[in-house]
């Protein structure tokens, strides 16, 4: 009897007993288990996951080991249970959806190889269309996250084909609007998500995917569809959070009329309690605004609080300099604003991810050259004005300096007492003074009876002042390190303090004597700083026109050098430069540059490229191409690159032989020579330079470098 009972609930055996037997256990021991689990661990990682506000929402989120360690349990019991059937119920109808089981969890394992392969075997063996379509859903979102875009592909035009329940297509939707989303296909994207909308139920998911509909909306710059999409979001039964991103989205847009309507909003959100930590990005949002209303001042004002607000992550922190850094860049021209800006945000950490992270990095290298050319003639004119200045003017100028100065450390000196001042108020502002009994001294509420209040009071000084000994003028940054020898040490009774003397500070006199000193007093003084400010305005011409593509101004720094450096060694690239510029912006100033060029300077390259635009291809292209070549080379010489430098000069030195590009490398091979081999190979390179290019126009160049490395030897052997 026993083994007929065997018989009949064998896994092998077809019969009608045997197949409810194994179905029953495979249903509810096994498919059942398994996908309330995973059920469940779905839950966990939505629920779980770190929306960034700042980019575009992802459709699906992205899936990896480390968000698959947190449902490894989840995961683990789930392939323990689904494998069950696997193992001892084969002849179960329901060992299909086992197997879709053990997929789906390899999935949520971030096993991708391993559940395509189990996905491929559903949808291959199983009879049931529904469990196949589920499966090639499974297909399409791990070959997206495997980036098998050609497979994803194939995919969704298999599925496209198919009836799907109203729930499988809502499935179908977000893991085809996910595959657009990642290959940047935004329109695609958008359209996908209209229709997935529509089938979802009210709840987070379908709040969310209102939210990146309206992003979708923002970046194809159709600001009322988006304010539309960020409003339902609001109807769509929103966690808070995400319903508070939505709420300063709208107000970025706002659209009405009725700005009363809208501060009033915005002073509710920054004011609220639970906005506490929202202040940064609540700041930002209505900046945002000011921003699109072209009110500039005010964004900039709402920005700058944003970036300083107390709980701003640094990522927000980063936005916000960098919108400022962009007010000043594009709509100011105030680059040097725009510079620090632009540092600040690199400073705060701007992710990677950001978008256009290439250009503003291209940018804020740009304007580091800008500034740093901008300012060497900012202070070689002002120090020449000085120099120009009379002796009782100049003295008076120095006063003003002092007195500036002093009303600065003044400044500084009491905010600093300031601070200290709401510092030690900060720590008795945990007492409730109202409640507290003044006469009961063993009330905790007292504060020195409170050893809670006590350690966060200490813990708040030390985090501002260090762990300062207890002593007069402990607020000092700075001690004495001694104390003369000769001074009486104090009693230990005696109630005076010992006084520390301030480091003595220099006299009026003194400071003045201290500036006259830096001034470029002498004419060789004068002619260094002249050679700074020329090369400073041909450097900030090129960067205006080729980097910034400023072209107005690039104009305005070249007629400033011409007008300043007639006799530039740029002159005739300058002329042909803005030539160039006028030609582009269609100004009948480039005729008068044109003949000024061929003119002055009829036998340079410049002036046989404006006179005849065909002008032998090749020896332009041969002079480029040098040029090019050299440029490369110095970059990795003043980079401190000299091996690789070195290689570029060799090959120049080889390629351009006869030529005053070969004169230009060797010139620079010497340099690498100073900086690799020391001062007397240095000296010896640029003697046998001055002896094998007689006539070189580079020759006054090299002699005074000769003449430096002579007083070099001189002052080391001195020492």
């Amino acid at each position: 009897m026993g083994s007929i009972i065997f018989s009949a609930c064998s896994q092998y055996s077809k019969g009608p007993v045997s197949v409810a037997y194994h179905d029953l256990n495979s249903h509810y021991n096994a498919y059942f288990l398994a996908n309330e689990r995973l059920t469940e661990a779905e839950k966990v990682l939505f629920s779980t996951r770190k929306d960034d506000y700042n980019e575009m929402l992802a459709v699906l989120i992205a899936h990896d080991t480390v968000r698959a360690g947190t449902v490894k349990t989840q995961t683990t019991y789930a392939i323990e249970k689904a494998s069950l059937p696997v193992q001892y119920h084969k002849n179960s109808n329901w060992l299909d959806d086992c197997y879709f089981q053990l997929a789906r969890a390899r999935f949520l394992q971030a096993d991708f190889e391993n559940a395509i392969q189990t996905y491929k075997y559903v949808n291959s063996e199983s009879k049931d269309d529904a469990l196949r379509q589920r499966a090639m859903i499974g297909l399409l979102r791990s070959f997206t996250e495997l980036k098998n875009y050609d497979y994803a592909s194939a995919v969704i035009s298999r599925l496209r084909k198919d009836k799907l329940s109203k729930h499988d297509l809502v499935d179908f939707y977000e893991a085809r609007a996910s595959y657009h989303q990642v290959r940047q296909e935004y329109d695609q994207t958008l359209a996908v998500l209209k229709q997935t909308v529509k089938r979802m139920r009210a709840g987070e998911r379908r709040a969310r995917m209102y939210y990146i509909i309206g992003q979708l909306y923002q970046r194809n710059n159709r600001p009322k569809d988006a304010y539309a999409n960020f409003e339902r979001v609001m109807k769509s039964n929103a966690s808070y959070e995400l319903a508070l991103q939505a709420q300063l989205q709208m107000i970025q847009m706002y659209a009405g009329k009725d700005e009363r309507k809208l501060l009033k909003q915005f002073n509710r959100l920054l004011h609220d309690e639970k906005n506490k930590e929202y202040q940064g990005r609540i700041l930002y949002a209505i900046g945002m605004y000011e921003y699109r209303k072209d009110r500039l001042d005010k964004a900039i004002d709402y920005f700058s609080q944003s970036s300083q607000a107390k709980g701003t992550d640094n990522r927000q922190k980063a936005l916000a300099f960098l919108k400022l850094a962009e007010i000043y860049y594009e709509k100011q021209q105030n680059y040097q604003a725009a510079k620090n800006y632009y540092d600040s945000t690199f400073n705060a950490g701007l992710p990677k991810s950001t978008p256009d992270y290439d250009v503003i990095t291209k940018r804020h290298k740009v304007l580091d050259d800008f500034v740093r050319h901008y300012t060497i003639i900012q202070t070689e004119d002002s120090l020449q004005r000085i120099v120009k200045m009379d002796d009782a003017t100049r003295s008076k100028f120095f006063d003003e300096v002092i007195d500036k100065q002093e009303k600065q450390e003044q400044e500084a000196e009491d905010k600093k007492n300031s601070e200290i001042a709401r510092e030690v108020g900060a720590i008795f502002d945990n007492l409730d003074i109202e409640k507290q009994s003044v006469n009961n001294t063993n009330d905790v509420n007292w504060y020195f009876s409170n050893p809670t209040a006590v350690a966060q009071g200490r813990t708040s000084f030390i985090r501002k002042w260090g762990n300062r000994k207890l002593e007069d003028n402990w607020r000092r940054g700075q001690k004495d390190a001694t104390i003369a020898e000769d001074q009486p040490t104090q009693d230990s009774n005696d109630s005076q303090p010992v006084v520390t003397e301030k480091p003595k500070k220099p006299s009026r006199e003194e400071q003045k004597k201290n500036m006259l000193a830096k001034l470029p007093m002498a004419p060789e003084d004068i002619e260094k700083s002249n050679e700074k400010i020329e090369e400073a305005y041909y450097e900030l011409g090129k960067i205006l026109d080729k980097e910034l593509l400023e072209k107005k101004n690039a104009i305005k720094d070249y007629e400033t050098l011409l007008e300043r450096f007639p006799s530039t060694e740029h002159a005739a690239e300058v002329l042909y430069a803005m030539f160039l510029i006028y030609q582009e912006l269609g100004d009948e100033q480039q005729n008068t540059v044109k003949n000024r060029l061929l003119t002055q300077y009829p036998t340079t390259l410049y002036a046989k490229l404006v006179s005849n635009p065909n002008y032998t291809r090749d020896e332009n292209l041969a002079d480029i191409q040098a040029d090019r070549a050299f440029q490369e080379a110095y970059q990795l010489y003043e980079a401190q690159n000299f091996a690789e430098a070195d290689q570029l000069v060799q090959s120049g030195l080889q390629q351009y032989a006869g030529t005053l590009n070969e004169q230009r490398f060797k010139v620079l091979q010497i340099k690498i020579v100073g900086k690799t081999q020391g001062l007397e190979a240095y000296r010896k390179a640029l003697q046998d330079f001055v002896a094998a290019y007689p006539q070189s126009k580079l020759l006054p160049y090299v002699q005074n470098l000769l003449l430096k490395t002579d007083e070099m030897g001189k002052s080391s052997g001195n020492k």
